[in-house]
């Protein structure tokens, strides 16, 4: 009976049996697992096979037992199975970013670890490596973010127990300064910009469009009785290509149009056309591109204007500022930028309410004097 295996104990959900003779482990626990199926594993000393049993069977009481097999899987293999069913259900935009990461930075790290190995300190490394390897603190802190996520999914998929990422906090990186133009700078950029594009910038000053949803803006949506434009969608650059889609919160809404940019809009576009047409178009007729746009138009208009060498989201920011500036609530502000939750509206222009402020003290000092 060379090699035979005999029952010692058997005690909850397992039992130990031990080599009669023979290479390898003396004693080996056998148990069932969740799912029905048998399973075993083989020490060479009864202590542990002991110890390993009782944990075991904890686990399994606990419902915290996870499948050994799945834990050495390479994290580069659950990743990729993430990535076939997530990265289809993303943005163009949000899809390129996330390949980038994998590829260049996740992927040569931690790809061919088991999953399962994968510790804190690991995590940790990865982001120290990052940082003082040169990547700037907000590509690092998205690599993070991005590595998280798929070991979270992990987690949800039952590979690990609990995520190396969870408690680890991403690096902090710098806000990117707000600029914001006065009205008066507003008009003098619109002098300096060529004809065919002074209706758009107009119409990122005072509605606060995004870049992607002025390029999407189509003439069936540009209602200049009733003084509104629709926005219901939104484009993004990619891979070289350009994508329609929904809008950054994937909600529509309608903004009021001042009655001097009806004007703007109704020399802007020509009559007759098609519901279906781009409103704001280069000067070929071909949707606009920023990579095009800014070194062609905006950065020669800001040049003539003399003005800073601002973003194009800034004309966003400066929409705000006016409407602030004008004594408008933070709700009415959410509702005309298509802010997601008046929070984040509060959180990106809280700093411009100065005036709110003061008034603040102002009457905390009254109602002090008044109690005196």
């Amino acid at each position: 009976m060379d090699g035979a295996w005999t029952e010692m104990y058997r005690s909850g959900m397992a039992s130990i049996r031990k080599r009669a003779s023979g290479d390898g482990g003396k004693w080996q626990v056998r148990y069932v697992d969740k799912d029905g199926r048998s399973r075993a594993k083989s020490f060479k000393r009864k202590s542990d096979a002991q110890r390993y049993k009782s944990e075991m069977e904890a686990d399994l009481a606990r419902g915290n037992w996870l499948d050994p097999d799945y834990a050495r899987e390479s994290f580069g293999g659950v990743a990729m199975a993430w990535a076939d069913y997530k990265l289809p259900r993303l943005k163009p935009t949000t899809r390129s970013g996330y390949e980038a990461l994998l590829r260049a930075h996740i992927l040569p790290e931690f790809g061919s670890m088991p999953i399962g190995s994968i510790r804190p300190r690991h995590v940790e490394h990865f982001i120290t490596k990052k940082i003082t390897g040169g990547l700037s603190r907000s590509r690092t802190a998205q690599a993070y973010r991005l590595l998280a996520q798929i070991l979270g999914a992990a987690v949800e998929n039952e590979y690990i127990l609990k995520s190396p990422a969870a408690g680890i906090k991403p690096p902090r990186s710098a806000r990117q300064e707000m600029h914001v133009l006065k009205a008066a700078e507003v008009s003098r950029l619109v002098f300096e910009t060529p004809a065919e594009y002074q209706a758009l910038i107009l119409t990122l000053a005072y509605c606060g469009l995004r870049w992607g949803e002025a390029v999407a803006l189509r003439r069936g949506r540009v209602d200049l009785l009733r003084k509104r434009l629709d926005v219901r969608e939104s484009a993004s650059e990619a891979d070289g290509r350009l994508y329609f889609g929904p809008t950054k919160t994937y909600q529509a809404r309608s903004a009021p149009l001042p009655g001097f940019l009806v004007e703007a809009l109704s020399r802007h576009m020509t009559p007759n056309g098609e519901p279906e047409e781009l409103v704001f178009t280069s000067s070929n007729g071909q949707p606009l591109r920023g990579s095009n746009f800014r070194p062609r138009v905006w950065f020669p208009a800001l040049e003539r204007a003399e003005l800073p060498r601002i973003r194009i989201h800034d004309l966003r920011h400066t929409c705000a500022a006016l409407l602030i500036d004008l004594k408008h609530s933070p709700k009415s502000i959410q509702t005309h930028l298509g802010h997601s939750s008046i929070t984040v509206t509060l959180d990106t222009y809280g700093h411009l309410y100065k005036e709110e402020q003061d008034r603040i003290a102002a009457s905390l000092d009254k109602v002090w004097a008044g109690a005196q």
